[in-house]
């Protein structure tokens, strides 16, 4: 019969007070670990944690010396292929039966990014697959970011709410309302103001609900294009991405050595690639008229909750989703990197080398 595999173990050199330790792999695949204080042709002592223990040469599979688990650990990362998600894997199981659960977990989560379809590595990490998409166990269905309910579309012979509501204004009234839209700023700014200081009942009672109508129908479709926005970057995920980038950015900072800063920034390496995927199927032009237009959609909301509120109706507040990384990742694959730079002025280091690599793509 064959031999068992082997199980191998190790312990950090701060427990038995040296800078060195041993790791005695036995035929049975069991593991002894700790410092040999005594050898010779038919035996070796070895110092453990629980105490002495004496093993004979021919229960001894092989005998490796190690600095710690960490400098083993990161001696077989050097040695990993870049971008390849089964030797990830395969770490991760050697660091599981050595009793590492955490750095195990750590070379799943990075099998995943790599493969996110790897199913004995989303098996560690807690997931089942269900509906063709991979959960944590009892774990809901996660829903795109920004969800705007679809209404029921109106047969053509059915009169929009904004005719009904101008129903009752005079022509006057339609026609300014109809510069509310321009591109002009001056002219937006005159419509508005002679839309307050209009005096006839029908006018005022039809304005009144036709901006309150306004606004609700601006704050949709900012819902709406945000939404879109949003899930192309980020899709359904397993895990929320920035999360992730944030746990990883947070290690790396706090990583005592170059060697494990260095491995760790190669996993954000691999989180940033994962996150421009959705943007790089954006073209420029795409990346730019979507900006544009949440530009101006905030800018037309911003006009019609001031008049609103100045009139003491009642408004609705609306908070954007697209914070400045997104703005600087969408203006910079827009290619403004002035844009792009005024939006990255305050961000933290990791997501300027976010757009940093999307200045690269051009």
């Amino acid at each position: 019969m064959g031999k068992k595999p082997v199980i191998v173990a190790l312990v950090l050199c701060i427990t038995l007070g040296v800078a060195h330790a041993d790791i005695i792999y036995l035929n049975t695949g069991g593991v002894i670990k700790g410092k040999i204080i005594e050898s010779d042709d038919s035996a070796i002592t070895v110092q453990t944690k629980h105490g002495q223990t004496t093993i004979s040469r021919d229960d001894i599979e092989k005998i490796e010396e190690c600095e710690s688990v960490a400098a083993l650990y990161y001696d077989k990362l050097d040695k990993l292929p870049q971008g390849k998600a089964e030797p990830h894997f395969k770490l991760g199981q050697w660091l599981k039966l050595i009793n590492e659960p955490e750095l195990a977990a750590d070379e799943y989560e990075k099998t995943i990014i790599i493969d996110p379809n790897h199913p004995a590595a989303r098996a560690e990490l807690g997931y089942v697959k269900k509906d063709g998409k991979w959960l944590k166990k009892d774990s809901k269905p996660k829903t795109p970011r920004v969800v705007v309910k679809k209404t029921r579309k109106k047969p053509l012979d059915e009169p929009t709410d904004e005719h009904n509501l101008l129903a009752g204004a005079s022509a006057e009234a339609k026609k300014l309302i109809g510069k509310l839209d321009s591109s002009v700023e001056s002219e937006r700014k005159d419509a508005l103001k002679k839309l307050g200081e209009l005096f006839r009942f029908g006018d005022v009672q039809a304005v009144g609900e036709y901006m309150r109508y306004r606004e609700a129908r601006l704050i949709i479709t900012l819902q709406q294009l945000e939404g879109d926005i949003l899930n192309l970057l980020h899709g359904q995920l397993d895990e929320d991405l920035r999360e992730r980038q944030t746990r990883w950015y947070q290690r790396f900072n706090e990583a005592t050595t170059m060697r494990a800063r260095l491995h760790t920034w190669r996993t954000l390496e691999l989180l940033v690639k994962n996150e421009l995927k959705g943007l790089r199927k954006m073209t420029a032009k795409q990346a730019a008229g979507a900006l544009s237009k949440h530009a101006r959609l905030l800018v037309f909301l911003g006009e019609t909750h001031k008049w609103l509120k100045a009139k003491k109706e009642f408004t609705t507040e609306f908070g954007t989703c697209l914070n400045d990384t997104f703005r600087a990742a969408l203006w910079a694959r827009a290619g403004n990197e002035k844009l792009s730079a005024k939006f990255a002025e305050k961000l933290d280091p990791f997501d300027k080398y976010l757009i940093r690599t999307v200045y690269s793509w051009t």
